[in-house]
Protein backbone atom coordinates (compact mmCIF):
# COMPACT_ATOMS: atom_id res chain seq x y z
CA UNK A 1 0.00 0.00 0.00
CA UNK A 2 2.57 1.92 0.99
CA UNK A 3 4.35 1.56 -2.18
CA UNK A 4 1.53 2.50 -4.62
CA UNK A 5 0.92 5.93 -2.48
CA UNK A 6 5.12 6.52 -2.71
CA UNK A 7 4.60 5.69 -6.86
CA UNK A 8 1.50 8.37 -6.90
CA UNK A 9 3.45 10.99 -4.67
CA UNK A 10 6.51 10.52 -7.28
CA UNK A 11 4.84 10.45 -10.62
CA UNK A 12 2.51 13.99 -9.40
CA UNK A 13 5.78 15.40 -8.01
CA UNK A 14 7.04 14.52 -11.53
CA UNK A 15 3.94 15.87 -13.66
CA UNK A 16 3.61 19.40 -11.58
CA UNK A 17 8.24 19.54 -12.19
CA UNK A 18 7.46 19.17 -15.65
CA UNK A 19 4.67 21.71 -15.98
CA UNK A 20 6.24 24.27 -14.27
CA UNK A 21 9.61 24.08 -15.79
CA UNK A 22 7.88 24.94 -19.13
CA UNK A 23 6.75 28.01 -18.20
CA UNK A 24 10.21 29.44 -17.75
CA UNK A 25 11.57 27.99 -20.97
CA UNK A 26 8.59 29.83 -22.84
CA UNK A 27 9.43 33.33 -21.04
CA UNK A 28 12.87 33.34 -22.10
CA UNK A 29 13.68 34.33 -25.79
CA UNK A 30 16.81 36.08 -27.45
CA UNK A 31 14.64 37.48 -30.48
CA UNK A 32 13.30 41.08 -30.58
CA UNK A 33 10.85 42.99 -32.31
CA UNK A 34 10.08 45.97 -34.57
CA UNK A 35 6.88 48.00 -34.34
CA UNK A 36 6.06 51.37 -35.15
CA UNK A 37 3.29 53.38 -36.36
CA UNK A 38 2.51 55.15 -40.05
CA UNK A 39 1.65 58.27 -40.27
CA UNK A 40 1.30 61.47 -42.71
CA UNK A 41 0.99 65.04 -41.80
CA UNK A 42 -2.50 64.75 -41.34
CA UNK A 43 -3.43 61.44 -39.50
CA UNK A 44 -2.79 57.59 -39.38
CA UNK A 45 -1.87 55.62 -42.74
CA UNK A 46 -3.92 52.67 -42.47
CA UNK A 47 -3.30 49.62 -45.27
CA UNK A 48 0.44 50.93 -45.60
CA UNK A 49 2.76 47.82 -46.60
CA UNK A 50 5.68 47.52 -44.23
CA UNK A 51 8.40 45.00 -45.29
CA UNK A 52 11.54 43.77 -42.60
CA UNK A 53 14.32 42.59 -45.02
CA UNK A 54 17.52 40.95 -42.69
CA UNK A 55 20.56 42.66 -44.57
CA UNK A 56 22.85 39.41 -43.70
CA UNK A 57 20.07 36.60 -45.21
CA UNK A 58 18.39 39.02 -47.42
CA UNK A 59 15.17 37.25 -45.84
CA UNK A 60 12.47 39.40 -45.63
CA UNK A 61 8.90 39.33 -44.10
CA UNK A 62 5.71 41.93 -44.74
CA UNK A 63 2.81 43.31 -42.36
CA UNK A 64 0.23 45.52 -43.71
CA UNK A 65 -0.49 48.52 -40.70
CA UNK A 66 -4.07 47.87 -38.78
CA UNK A 67 -6.77 50.50 -38.94
CA UNK A 68 -4.71 52.97 -36.56
CA UNK A 69 -1.47 52.54 -38.70
CA UNK A 70 0.49 50.88 -36.06
CA UNK A 71 2.69 47.42 -37.70
CA UNK A 72 4.71 44.92 -35.45
CA UNK A 73 7.31 42.27 -36.03
CA UNK A 74 7.60 39.90 -33.18
CA UNK A 75 10.33 37.16 -32.95
CA UNK A 76 12.72 38.97 -35.34
CA UNK A 77 16.18 37.16 -34.98
CA UNK A 78 19.05 39.32 -33.70
CA UNK A 79 20.46 41.32 -36.84
CA UNK A 80 20.44 44.42 -38.78
CA UNK A 81 17.90 44.66 -41.14
CA UNK A 82 16.31 47.55 -43.69
CA UNK A 83 12.85 48.65 -43.16
CA UNK A 84 10.89 49.80 -46.36
CA UNK A 85 7.09 50.99 -46.00
CA UNK A 86 5.12 52.10 -49.26
CA UNK A 87 1.45 53.59 -50.06
CA UNK A 88 -0.07 54.01 -52.85
CA UNK A 89 0.17 57.88 -53.58
CA UNK A 90 2.69 58.56 -51.06
CA UNK A 91 6.57 58.30 -51.33
CA UNK A 92 8.45 55.02 -50.43
CA UNK A 93 10.13 55.24 -46.52
CA UNK A 94 13.47 53.01 -46.81
CA UNK A 95 15.65 53.07 -43.56
CA UNK A 96 18.96 50.52 -43.87
CA UNK A 97 20.73 49.72 -40.90
CA UNK A 98 18.39 49.35 -38.18
CA UNK A 99 19.94 46.81 -35.46
CA UNK A 100 17.38 44.56 -33.67
CA UNK A 101 19.63 43.57 -30.17
CA UNK A 102 18.40 40.08 -27.98
CA UNK A 103 15.18 41.04 -26.21
CA UNK A 104 14.89 44.59 -27.89
CA UNK A 105 12.19 46.06 -29.33
CA UNK A 106 12.90 48.93 -31.67
CA UNK A 107 10.14 51.17 -32.33
CA UNK A 108 9.99 53.07 -36.08
CA UNK A 109 6.89 55.33 -36.38
CA UNK A 110 7.06 57.07 -39.78
CA UNK A 111 5.56 59.70 -41.36
CA UNK A 112 5.35 59.51 -45.09
CA UNK A 113 5.23 62.56 -47.18
CA UNK A 114 2.80 62.62 -50.32
CA UNK A 115 4.22 62.75 -53.88
CA UNK A 116 4.47 60.11 -56.99
CA UNK A 117 4.59 55.94 -56.04
CA UNK A 118 8.29 56.60 -58.48
CA UNK A 119 9.77 58.66 -54.99
CA UNK A 120 11.25 57.48 -52.28
CA UNK A 121 12.91 58.55 -48.89
CA UNK A 122 15.81 56.94 -47.74
CA UNK A 123 17.61 57.42 -44.78
CA UNK A 124 20.74 57.05 -43.83
CA UNK A 125 23.15 57.84 -40.91
CA UNK A 126 20.36 58.38 -38.47
CA UNK A 127 20.86 58.56 -34.60
CA UNK A 128 20.82 54.91 -32.80
CA UNK A 129 17.28 53.63 -31.43
CA UNK A 130 16.58 53.73 -27.67
CA UNK A 131 14.08 51.42 -27.04
CA UNK A 132 11.77 53.06 -23.88
CA UNK A 133 9.33 50.49 -23.59
CA UNK A 134 11.38 48.26 -21.84
CA UNK A 135 14.53 47.63 -19.12
CA UNK A 136 15.74 44.64 -20.94
CA UNK A 137 19.29 44.61 -22.37
CA UNK A 138 20.99 42.63 -24.91
CA UNK A 139 23.74 42.41 -27.76
CA UNK A 140 24.46 40.68 -30.50
CA UNK A 141 28.09 38.69 -30.53
CA UNK A 142 30.32 38.30 -33.78
CA UNK A 143 32.20 34.67 -33.92
CA UNK A 144 34.96 35.89 -32.68
CA UNK A 145 33.82 37.10 -29.33
CA UNK A 146 31.76 33.81 -29.27
CA UNK A 147 34.99 31.62 -29.83
CA UNK A 148 37.07 33.86 -27.08
CA UNK A 149 33.92 33.12 -24.44
CA UNK A 150 35.49 30.43 -21.53
CA UNK A 151 33.57 27.27 -22.69
CA UNK A 152 32.52 24.53 -19.40
CA UNK A 153 34.82 21.67 -19.40
CA UNK A 154 37.19 22.77 -21.94
CA UNK A 155 40.90 23.38 -20.68
CA UNK A 156 41.80 27.59 -20.33
CA UNK A 157 43.68 28.60 -22.61
CA UNK A 158 46.78 30.51 -21.49
CA UNK A 159 48.98 33.40 -23.30
CA UNK A 160 52.04 32.41 -22.08
CA UNK A 161 54.39 29.34 -21.63
CA UNK A 162 52.77 26.70 -19.12
CA UNK A 163 54.92 25.77 -16.30
CA UNK A 164 54.14 22.25 -15.42
CA UNK A 165 57.36 20.22 -15.32
CA UNK A 166 59.21 20.98 -11.78
CA UNK A 167 62.61 22.28 -12.13
CA UNK A 168 65.64 21.29 -9.85
CA UNK A 169 68.31 23.92 -7.83
CA UNK A 170 70.61 22.22 -6.09
CA UNK A 171 69.48 18.80 -6.86
CA UNK A 172 65.88 19.37 -5.04
CA UNK A 173 62.75 19.36 -6.97
CA UNK A 174 60.95 22.79 -6.98
CA UNK A 175 58.37 24.23 -8.67
CA UNK A 176 53.95 24.52 -8.94
CA UNK A 177 54.24 20.17 -9.47
CA UNK A 178 57.25 19.36 -7.18
CA UNK A 179 56.79 16.93 -4.18
CA UNK A 180 57.49 18.71 -0.93
CA UNK A 181 59.61 16.27 1.35
CA UNK A 182 58.76 15.95 5.13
Amino acid sequence: MRRVIGLRLSVLAAVLLWMGSGTDVRAQSFQGGVRGAVRDAQSVIPGASVTLTNEATTVARDTTTNDVGEYTFPNVVPGTYTLTITMTWYKTFERAGLTVATQQFVTMDTVLEVGAIEESITVTGASPLIDMSTASQGTVLDRAQLEALPTPGQPKKRAGPRRSRPFLIAGRPVGPTARREA
